[in-house]
């Protein structure tokens, strides 16, 4: 995404440390993120990574590398620092698009699909959208839809209201 800023190292790190030390819960795993890349390049955006890393934090995500070789030298860095680091992977965005078995090669840890349950579910809202103005019914599109029963379970509302029912007694 273009027009990014980044805030200085020096506002960003006093902030890591505050919340490595507020932690409370050993299993609460700190991620260190930067976008410098995009407003200063690779060689920024690795530094950053390294500090951070040295600083404490438990992973790291350095936002839109956008090559595989890059890709590859920064999770060699924080490897060798015993320090995992996560890949964002999304659909149309500037770093390479990969599996998570091609990412693991690469040497991430970790990775997510941010956007993709989204952009799914407003191409499905599109279609039914667009299916209703047509039609001026939802009959044709019932094979595409949760029934009011897979509904009501998927949600867990025989739950909701038996705590609910708790409450009204």
């Amino acid at each position: 995404m273009s027009g990014k800023s980044v805030v200085p190292v020096e506002d960003y790190v006093p902030k890591l440390r505050a919340a490595l030390w507020a932690r409370q819960d050993p299993d609460f795993v700190i991620m260190a993120r930067t976008d410098s890349v995009a407003v200063y390049g690779f060689d920024e955006g690795l530094r950053r990574a390294c500090l951070y890393a040295d600083e404490g934090a438990d992973m790291v995500f350095v936002e839109a590398i956008e090559n595989a070789a890059e890709m590859k030298s920064l999770t060699k860095v924080l490897n060798a620092r015993d320090i995992p680091s996560l890949a964002n992977m999304v659909e149309g965005g500037k770093t390479p698009f990969m599996s998570a078995a091609e990412l693991q090669e690469v040497g991430y840890s970790v990775v997510v699909y941010p956007g993709a349950s989204v952009f799914v579910t407003a191409k499905a809202l599109q279609r039914w959208a667009a299916y209703l103005k047509e039609h001026g019914t939802t009959v044709g599109m019932h094979d595409q839809m949760m029934s009011f029963d897979e509904y009501y379970e998927f949600i867990g509302a025989e739950g909701i209201r038996a705590q609910e029912a708790m409450f009204l007694q």
